[in-house]
């Protein structure tokens, strides 16, 4: 599955870096979480671990390295960057970024990753040293959740103690159960700091965790007038998205707005999304989020 680029603020914001870390970074001595997860969305059905942070300076801190690695955005896609490294990277990592989305498959992956490039105990939770206080925090809750079970407490051999995530996008259709068929093993997480940018990281998510829906959402991208469809092309590409990423990202920003790329579009758009809601409500149902 390629990557997906969150929506950015409408303005330049500015996201302060956290300085490098060496050594075992140290328990939060904040008593109020950095995030309130929003259970109401995503529940014990559900493949999806839902948050809501307090700020954005916690917000980027804790996720931004995830991100970075799973869509390339201000450092190459795959690569692990470490906390020293992130400060010598011209513009940052994620910026303007004011909600993300991710498989976990990617987290699995960027744990490996890190297992690679630093020197890791053998101890549970043995990713701390080289975290900071932010993606300590929800490295576990992610762990608490079971979507890091085959992780935590891993040793540090070979490439058999990291399973980096096995299951493919919107491939599985066993791991987005039914309501009825209890808990779920987490596959996909969404961070936002307000609500009202909940409707676009759903789509996100659902358009990865649901294959009818994406197939669906491919067919409303390849119905668009000829017309209609460049002026949308253009602007994704002035945003910055692959084009690989171009049907997915079409589908969540007309989930929100119909007029998301003007005027001369929103009739066509209006249409993609009328014809979309009945799959977007059925893979709501299928996925377990209300």
């Amino acid at each position: 599955m390629p990557s997906r680029r969150p929506r950015r603020a409408p303005g330049p914001a500015s996201h302060k870096k956290r300085a490098a870390a060496t050594e075992a970074a140290a328990p939060s001595s904040e008593d109020v979480p950095r995030f309130t997860p929003l259970d109401a969305l995503a529940g014990p059905s559900a493949p999806l671990i839902a948050l809501r942070y307090r700020t954005a300076a916690s917000q980027h801190a804790a996720l931004a390295r995830l991100e970075a690695f799973y869509e390339g955005a201000g450092a190459p896609r795959n690569e692990y960057v470490t906390l020293a490294g992130v400060k010598e990277l011209r513009g940052g990592l994620c910026r303007n970024y004011e909600a993300f989305n991710l498989p976990l498959d990617a987290v699995h992956r960027w744990l490996a990753a890190l297992r690679t490039v630093e020197a890791i105990a053998d101890e549970p939770q043995w990713w701390r040293p080289f975290c900071n206080d932010e993606e300590n925090e929800l490295l576990a809750h992610l762990d608490g959740a079971g979507a890091l079970h085959s992780l935590s407490g891993a040793g540090a051999g070979g490439d058999d103690d990291v399973a980096p995530g096995a299951v493919s996008p919107a491939a599985d259709a066993s791991a987005s159960p039914s309501p009825a068929q209890g808990p779920a093993r987490p596959l996909y997480v969404i961070s936002v700091l307000s609500l009202a940018a909940l409707p676009h990281e759903l789509s996100h998510a659902l358009f990865y965790l649901s294959p009818v829906f994406a197939r669906a959402a491919g067919a409303a991208w390849d119905g668009l007038p000829r017309k209609s469809r460049s002026i949308i092309e253009h602007d994704l590409r002035l945003r910055g998205y692959a084009p690989e990423v171009w049907v997915d990202e079409f589908q969540a920003y007309i989930a929100e707005n119909d007029a998301e790329f003007g005027q001369a579009a929103r009739a066509a758009c209006a249409e993609a999304e009328q014809e979309l809601s009945a799959a977007r409500r059925q893979a709501k149902i299928d996925i377990g989020v209300p």
